[in-house]
């Protein structure tokens, strides 16, 4: 299992988000999770790695958490990333 995926996957949302013209974008990390290759075999949950790739492009004084746990890696977790990066 490679982290680089995770993050692949992210830019690849947020770049797709950006051609739209869109000005910002909402990232679940389960949603992000799904998106995963990896996660199509049984009991693959990898939203802590997702998690961490979204707390890894955030800019805090740009982007904006949504929602979030005590533990801060959850399925729930969610980012809006503004646009243009």
């Amino acid at each position: 299992m490679k982290q680089y995926k995770v993050d692949e996957t992210l830019q690849q949302m947020l770049a797709e988000a950006e051609k739209q013209g869109k000005k910002s974008i909402r990232i679940i990390s389960g949603e992000l999770n799904h998106l995963l290759p990896f996660t199509t075999e049984k009991n693959k949950n990898r939203c802590p790695m997702c998690c961490t790739a979204m707390r890894k492009i955030f800019d805090n004084s740009r982007d904006r958490i949504i929602s979030k746990t005590a533990s801060g890696q959850s399925s729930t977790f969610e980012i809006e990333y503004k646009l243009p990066r």
